[in-house]
């Protein structure tokens, strides 16, 4: 029996029991002629026992009637306000910048980073001017006293990887990553990179389409640490959703995946082994994450250094980096580098 038809019964019979009692006062003798009370006096005293008992379970019921139609009323309301966060703050774009540290784990990399730091100090005055004249090189950063933090190197300059380092600019060229979210976190080990909306799989989904970009090289001088940084938008129609991620609120708690290139491990047939390109997929296997910025409408931009994202296998290939993204708007400002 639900609380309503509970407290219709209750009201029944209080008002039955007030007749009842309202009859017995006007025709009842309640006493002996010796003042003890008789059985009409002793039903009486029942009677108005019951009915208070009864008048006390009906407010009481009627007051956690209004209590739970009051947290009815106030979860509706934040349900409403809710929605029209969600609303208010829809996901209307995709934008990517990075930076991916290319660590020196093999020759190509290494001789890379010999060459870039040899070429950057036969140039150090030069590029230390207001005005330089090398299109080879660009100054990105500088620190105290003019010294040198980064350096680019874009794709048309002469110091672009060539030769046997040629992968590491094919790499840098085309690198962009997949991005997957899914709003309920799995451990990443779990996680399958299907172009699939299905339960088990992503909600939201981006795909990478590997065309000519503006990404560049950069070096920085101080650590000779290589970088691959680069800044592109994700066309909507890249985009698979099944609309449980459609705000930036839906993205709280939820669970970031970015795929790199090259990185499933499948045997490809015997016909295609002349594209495979073992160096490639080694250098993208030991590459870090140092900074990603998503930008997902004007203005709502989340920044995310590289050392909150864990990386690991994933069922079918690796690496995969994943994170999953705080709860609330305060938590989310703090996944960007303090330094």
């Amino acid at each position: 029996m639900d609380l309503e038809a509970s407290l219709t019964t209750l009201r029944t019979a209080s008002v039955l029991f007030t007749g009842v009692l309202g009859i017995l006062g006007a025709l009842g003798k309640f006493r002996r002629k010796d003042g003890r009370l008789n059985k009409w006096g002793y039903a009486t005293i029942g009677f108005i026992l019951i009915s208070t008992v009864i008048s006390i379970l009906t407010t009481l019921m009627e007051a956690k009637k209004e209590k739970t139609e009051a947290l009815g009323q106030l979860a509706r309301m934040e349900g409403l306000l809710n929605e029209l966060t969600r609303v208010g703050q829809p996901i209307t774009q995709l934008e990517v910048t990075f930076w991916v540290e290319l660590p020196n784990t093999t020759n190509a990399v290494q001789e890379y980073i010999t060459e870039l730091d040899k070429a950057i100090d036969s140039r150090k005055v030069e590029l230390r001017s207001l005005f330089p004249k090398t299109k080879d090189l660009r100054v990105a950063a500088v620190g105290l006293n003019d010294e040198l933090l980064d350096v680019d190197v874009r794709q048309e300059s002469t110091y672009w990887p060539k030769d046997h380092k040629k992968i590491i600019g094919d790499i840098a060229r085309t690198f962009r990553f997949m991005i997957y979210i899914r709003k309920h976190p799995i451990k990443p080990e779990l996680f399958r990179p299907l172009i699939s909306t299905n339960p088990g799989f992503s909600d939201w989904i981006v795909m990478s389409i590997p065309l000519k970009s503006e990404n560049r090289i950069s070096m920085n001088v101080r650590d000779k640490k290589l970088y691959i940084a680069g800044s592109g938008e994700y066309e909507k129609a890249l985009w698979k959703a099944n609309g449980k991620i459609t705000s930036i609120k839906d993205l709280y708690g939820s669970q970031l995946f970015l795929l790199p290139p090259n990185t499933f491990d499948l045997e490809l047939p015997a016909r295609l082994k002349s594209l495979e390109n073992p160096l490639g997929k080694t250098i993208i296997r030991s590459m870090k994450i140092k900074t990603i910025l998503l930008k997902f409408s004007s203005g709502r931009e989340i920044w995310i250094d590289g050392d909150k994202f864990t990386k690991s296998k994933y069922e079918g290939g690796a690496p995969i980096f994943s994170i999953v993204l705080p709860s609330n708007e305060n938590e989310l400002l703090d996944l960007a580098s303090k330094e």
